[in-house]
């Protein structure tokens, strides 16, 4: 027979049930329901070969093994409904024929044999199998967050090489790129964690967005956002300045330029570091498995709701200053070009900023307005396409992130080839 023993008094896990040696080979129906069963063990109901009904519902399930119900082979109703979310192996109906899985956890039927009927849907925000979704999207996490450190790399050297920024504007451009480096290492948390779930996601997924691997990536996606922007707004804030006031601007000043940006990032540090701290201590888990601040399909997270909002603020607002400054900057340029007379030669220099800075703000109308009408429309929205947000995530939100680094690599080399000329 089958039956359950407790624990022994200084263990905690509570009562568990495995297979006794009385005939267990004759049993047609085993109903354990509401019986206090926390865990079970592997090969409990090995071989129960006249096995037609099995019952578990209603018990506080710890864990569900693989090869649970082994070599069982004429299984017509599995019932385990649970209010618990419990621990589950991919294995778990290993060498196993069951013909109905009446349960409310998707994850069960995702892991079901083939041919057995099961009615649990897969939320419309999960998968069965991988975290990326499929194969084409963990390729393209796993080239981006290469891309993205490739170019900011080759960037950051060859402004050392070429000497293209003065210090001042070095110490807000390298930061600035080294933000992309936070972008590239969130894709690679994911991609990563995609390569060692493989298809197995489904039975770890609970682990996953508890763990502190996905709440460094949620820090991570959230700190590039803020710390991204303000200091691209620093930037082209300082080459604006330093046209309109090329005599007194405090941003010809290294020190002043350094003192400024390390508060501000240390500023973001303290309080993205401090907010993911109280979500991982007050929630315990995400409610979307990339792990991203701006999307919560469970619609339950307070910082995401307020998240996508401070996104869309600020980035709206940003892309309006941006397209002022910069039009600012023509603008001065042109006329100081006029007062004094420029040669050709810085004619054609001009004419190259103009269109650094016109190929800088495309690239930002393309990040920045897609990406965050995409996610405040989610925020209204009950379902939406969660293959949307994925591409979002890998193709829209680092297209700043290479290709102003391109932008500004091409116009440092082109600088270092017309000097040696």
């Amino acid at each position: 027979m089958l039956g359950y023993c407790p624990s022994n008094s200084h263990d905690n896990v509570g009562p568990e049930f495995k297979q006794n040696d009385s005939n267990p080979h004759s049993m047609l129906a085993i109903p354990l329901k509401s019986n206090q069963i926390s865990h079970i063990e592997s090969n409990a109901l090995l071989n129960l070969t006249k096995l037609a009904l099995l019952n578990i519902s209603s018990n506080p399930l710890v864990n569900l093994p693989n090869y649970v119900i082994n070599g069982s082979n004429l299984v017509k109703i599995l019932l385990i409904d649970s209010n618990f979310t419990f621990n589950l192996e991919v294995e778990v109906f290993h060498n196993v024929e069951i013909k109905h899985i009446i349960t409310h956890d998707y994850r069960l039927c995702c892991l079901s044999p083939p041919g057995s009927v099961c009615p649990a849907k897969t939320p419309w925000h999960k998968s069965c199998l991988f975290l990326l979704q499929n194969y084409q999207i963990t390729s393209c996490f796993v080239s981006v967050s290469g891309l993205i450190f490739g170019v900011s790399l080759l960037s950051i050297v060859a402004n050392f090489m070429t000497g293209q920024f003065n210090k001042s504007f070095s110490a807000i451009y390298i930061p600035f790129l080294l933000t992309n480096m936070l972008l590239s290492a969130y894709l690679g948390v994911l991609s990563a964690a995609d390569i060692a779930f493989k298809s197995i996601f489904v039975t770890k997924e609970n682990q996953w967005r508890s763990g502190s691997s996905c709440f460094v990536a949620y820090f991570l996606a959230a700190w590039f956002a803020v710390l991204n922007q303000v200091l691209f707004g620093i930037f082209t804030l300082a080459r604006l300045m330093v046209v309109v006031k090329p005599l007194d601007t405090e941003f010809k000043r290294t020190h002043y330029v350094v003192k400024m940006v390390a508060q501000v990032c240390l500023t973001t540090l303290i309080v993205i570091f401090s907010l993911t701290l109280v979500l991982k201590f007050t929630k315990g888990e995400l409610g979307f498995s990339l792990c991203f601040p701006f999307v919560d399909p469970s619609n339950s997270i307070l910082q995401v709701k307020l998240g996508v909002w401070f996104l869309f603020g600020t980035e709206v607002t940003s892309l309006v200053l941006l397209i002022v400054m910069h039009a600012s900057l023509v603008d001065s340029l042109l006329k100081s070009q006029k007062i004094i007379g420029k040669s050709k030669d810085s004619k054609d220099s001009n004419r190259g900023l103009i269109f650094q800075l016109v190929a800088i703000t495309t690239s930002t109308i393309l990040c920045w307005a897609p990406s965050s009408i995409i996610y405040i429309t989610a925020y209204f929205q009950s379902i939406y396409s969660i293959d949307l947000i994925n591409w979002t995530i890998v193709l829209i939100t680092p297209i700043n992130s290479v290709f102003i680094p391109i932008i500004l690599l091409g116009t440092s080399l082109r600088a270092w080839c017309c000097a040696k000329v």
